[in-house]
């Protein structure tokens, strides 16, 4: 009898936790709800959910959780909506989420895979920072918006429809900006840009600054102003020592007073010449005056 009443009293206790277990939940904001059922929870509503960074309802049962269900049309989640929920292990985002804020699923490290459904756009802070098991996410849309730090410390693949365009560069440049640790593959497994040159190529620049800084001697080294600066000094001493103009400057200045010597020697040839000419007139004059006067005597 004992054993029946003891058996009863477990029964009843069990079944009367069993609906308190299962009724968990209530509001949340304006326009969400919330609910645990065993180890699913359901976030309930269309459009922003509210922040979370001052704590919510269901992070006393983050322990708990290994299943989210997003219904209703839920656009946004939350910042600090379900960080380090570590026992968390498959999400269902739904199909109208357009963003996860900040933080929202940092340091779940239950999380291996997640998929993206086609209205998403935008990683926030620090979104899956930290969720080290995180091993491929798969995005159905468009290219998102990668926010500061959204997937730092994991090492995942990104893995997107061959259909949907991603700008490659894009995607160069996200998988330089975080060191490799993001790959990104279309879904039949087709890599464009294999991120092994990335890498390769990203710390070449990183660790040269020091080949940027050696042709800085190699440049001076050859320092072909040196030859060109001396040069020109022989080149422009011999001009002045062979200069001939001050050498034949003053040949024609010597020939200058030849040329006046000359000149004033024919003058004074000429002027004795006609003084010889004048005096032989006077003298033939004074002749024939003097003959004239012995005449008349």
């Amino acid at each position: 009898m004992k054993k029946i009443i003891v058996l009863l009293i477990a029964l009843a206790l069990a079944f009367s936790a069993m609906p308190a277990y299962a009724a968990q939940g209530g509001s949340w904001g304006e326009n969400m709800a919330w609910s645990l059922e065993g180890d699913t929870l359901t976030i309930s509503g269309s459009g922003k959910m509210d922040d979370c960074t001052a704590g919510a309802p269901w992070h006393d049962y983050k322990a708990q959780v290994k299943r989210i269900v997003f219904t209703g049309g839920v656009s946004y989640i939350g910042a600090d909506a379900f960080s380090d929920f570590d026992a968390l292990e498959t999400i269902d985002f739904g199909d109208a989420l357009y963003e996860i804020g900040p933080r929202a699923f940092k340091g779940c490290d239950g999380l291996e895979h997640i998929t993206m459904p086609k209205s998403f756009k935008i990683f926030g802070e620090e979104a899956f920072r930290g969720c080290q098991n995180l091993q491929t996410i798969t995005c159905l849309g468009r290219f998102p918006s990668f926010r500061l730090n959204c997937l730092w410390d994991v090492h995942v693949k990104i893995l997107y429809l061959e259909e949907s365009w991603w700008p490659q560069d894009e995607i160069v440049n996200l998988e330089n900006a975080f060191h490799g640790r993001i790959q990104f593959e279309t879904t039949d497994g087709v890599d464009p840009t294999p991120p092994t040159t990335p890498p390769e190529t990203t710390p070449e620049p990183t660790t040269t600054p020091e080949p940027t800084t050696t042709p800085a001697p190699t440049t001076t080294a050859p320092i072909s102003t040196q030859p060109i600066l001396i040069a020109p000094a022989p080149t422009t001493t011999p001009e002045p020592t062979t200069t001939p103009e001050p050498t034949t400057t003053p040949r024609p200045t010597a020939p200058q007073p030849q040329i006046q010597d000359t000149s004033r020697r024919a003058w004074t040839g000429i002027a004795i010449i006609l003084g010889v000419v004048s005096g032989g007139g006077l003298l033939a004059a004074g002749i024939s005056l003097y003959k004239n006067k012995r005449n008349r005597r």
